[in-house]
């Protein structure tokens, strides 16, 4: 079960149990989808990861998103001030980080 789960029978918390399994197996199927459309080889791939893991700046762009933004411009690392005005347009998938693309 999960934390906090209000189930009120065995069989309502399994459903819901399985429908919760459906989404994320949906959102990783997405999200695979999603990198592997990059016009990229797989030797550009694994060295497109390689040198984000070891940019200590994208690194500390992970933690942010993860930690999310703050109100204020000012209440985050310099390095990481001119991701401000997309920063709710970033994603990190795969070990990549995206930006939100319109088409």
């Amino acid at each position: 079960m999960f934390p906090g789960n209000s189930c009120s029978s065995p069989t309502l918390c399994q459903e819901e149990e399985r429908e919760q399994r459906e989404l994320n197996d949906d959102i990783e199927v997405m999200v695979h989808s999603m990198v592997t459309a990059i016009p990229a080889s797989p030797e550009k791939m694994v060295a497109l990861k390689e040198e984000t893991a070891n940019d200590e700046t994208l690194q500390q762009l992970k933690q942010q998103m993860v930690q999310g933004w703050p109100d204020r411009k000012h209440e985050i690392p310099q390095n990481l001030a001119t991701y401000w005005n997309i920063c709710h347009e970033l994603s990190e998938a795969e070990g990549l980080i995206f930006t939100k693309t319109t088409s």
